[in-house]
């Protein structure tokens, strides 16, 4: 967990989490996806999902929601 707003939040996981990953994890493959939609509520889309993805749970898989409009849709 880090404090704040992602403009505050990115200088400190650049600077300490980052490199605590590298060093911790030296060797291992990261992935990570981020999956958008538009005009369904966050529990359809985790019913949509989350089956699919259960097996690979047990191999350390989160799942995140978000529910706010993306950056290219906002102004």
């Amino acid at each position: 967990m880090l404090p704040g707003p992602p403009r505050e939040l990115r200088p400190m996981f650049d600077e300490y989490v980052v490199p605590l990953i590298q060093r911790e994890f030296a060797g291992e493959i990261f992935v990570c996806r981020t999956l958008r939609s538009t005009g369904i509520g966050e529990s359809r889309v985790q019913e949509m999902i989350e089956a699919g993805l259960q097996p690979l749970g047990k191999r350390g898989l989160e799942i995140g929601y978000c529910a706010r409009p993306a950056r290219w849709m906002c102004g």
